[in-house]
């Protein structure tokens, strides 16, 4: 179970990496990038500056549990590797082409839940926390990214 866990716990991030670079590279979409990239570190900001605020000690912390993998003991909500994930997946989702492919993301944050929470660094609460920060910082950036776009094209008319 443990091998199971730590790899859920870490592999659905790189494979979204891996088809956020994809969709990049077959549909040449480079907005979807810069929105994925803005939504994440946004997302990452809003954590730290939450961790910050509202200090939520890991469940490794808690004295009679344990801990199966090496992790700082810093501040436990949100998660931020599940709000990377599903940043990405939210932009993903956000756009009618790469929307199929923007819920099977998410869907893999689902088994990523799971083994953080099965090897002690995260609470379930953590991962909720993540799935609406995510969801917050990739509508929002997808609205811009939209917005953006439209302002360029009629930019480009006047001109």
């Amino acid at each position: 179970m443990l091998v199971v866990s730590k790899a859920f716990a870490v592999v659905p991030l790189f494979l979204s990496y891996a088809v956020l670079l994809l969709v990049l590279l077959v549909t040449r979409a480079k907005g979807i990038l810069v929105e994925a990239v803005a939504a994440l570190s946004l997302a990452l900001v809003f954590n730290w500056f939450l961790g910050r605020v509202w200090y939520q000690p890991r469940p490794f912390l808690t004295p009679g549990v344990q801990a199966w993998v090496h992790h700082a003991a810093t501040s436990s909500f949100p998660s931020d590797h599940l709000t990377i994930h599903w940043c990405i997946a939210g932009v993903l989702i956000g756009h009618r082409r790469t929307r199929v492919i923007g819920v099977a993301v998410a869907l893999l944050g689902l088994p990523m839940a799971w083994g953080r929470i099965y090897l002690g660094v995260h609470y379930p609460g953590d991962m909720l926390g993540a799935a609406l920060v995510a969801a917050c910082f990739a509508s929002v950036a997808v609205f811009i990214g939209r917005k953006s776009a439209s302002w360029l094209r009629l930019g480009a008319r006047d001109s």
